[in-house]
């Protein structure tokens, strides 16, 4: 069975910057803030590094994985089987994006807008959506309760991953609280509400021409197709459909 997720309320990671002067090289010192009620458990303290410190462990092979952008002129890279660092290659310049996250794997959806994803314990996963040069995206935990029906029964599965990442409409699409499911244009305007039909999950969710199209299984595994009418950019949101 495909793992999806649902969603509590959006959560945005906020970064703070700051350049220092250390020995003649400047460093960029970032801190990450998250509310302690999101799945991912993000480094809350202030940790630095340096490109020149990322580059050299990269040329040295001193590192656990690197993915590429599309076009090579940026990467994230794992240097200690626990992180992810973007590095933009061009301009010379880095933006740490998680420290701690075993097992942290990226899918690169586009130049500018990759996807985070790992796991986090049994039937558990997390993920962050990043776009370039620093926003990072977490949808809220969902918890799926197939088989498992009993709210004081742990669910069958639970993630944030978000339904749908579409890099050239710039949409996302999470479930919410209240069991809904929620339209993003990136990276945080609401453009949509959906609620699911009763006693189903949605399983997979598209952009087919103006359409948003999502699949939703019932715990017989049956699966029903639904297509909601895009509501464009400046639209103002509409409410639940």
């Amino acid at each position: 069975m495909l793992q999806k997720n649902k969603i509590q309320f959006q959560e945005f990671v906020t970064t703070s910057v700051a350049n220092l002067k250390r020995n003649g090289k400047f460093i960029i010192s970032i801190c990450l803030a998250l509310s302690a009620f999101t799945l991912l458990s993000l480094n809350e303290s202030c940790f630095a590094s340096s490109f020149r410190d990322i580059q050299d462990r990269i040329q040295k092979k001193d590192i656990c994985e690197i993915d590429y952008s599309p076009s090579k002129k940026a990467a994230i890279v794992n240097i200690d089987c626990g992180s992810a660092i973007y590095v933009n290659f061009k301009n010379k310049k880095i933006q740490n994006i998680i420290k701690h996250w075993p097992n942290v794997f990226v899918t690169w959806k586009s130049e500018n807008i990759a996807h985070l994803r790992g796991p986090c314990g049994t039937g558990c996963e997390q993920s962050i959506i990043f776009i370039v040069p620093s926003t990072k995206i977490v949808c809220p935990t969902h918890e799926y309760r197939i088989e498992s029906l009993n709210p004081n029964e742990p669910p069958d599965f639970y993630n944030n991953d978000p339904l749908l990442i579409d890099p050239y409409k710039k949409i996302y699409v999470c479930y919410a609280e209240d069991n809904v499911i929620q339209v993003f244009q990136m990276p945080k305007k609401l453009q949509m509400t959906i609620r699911p039909p009763v006693g189903s999950y949605a399983d997979e969710a598209s952009i087919q021409g103006n359409h948003l199209v999502i699949i939703y299984r019932n715990r017989h595994n049956f699966a029903k197709k639904i297509i909601y009418p895009m509501i464009k950019g400046s639209t103002p949101h509409k409410g639940a459909l």
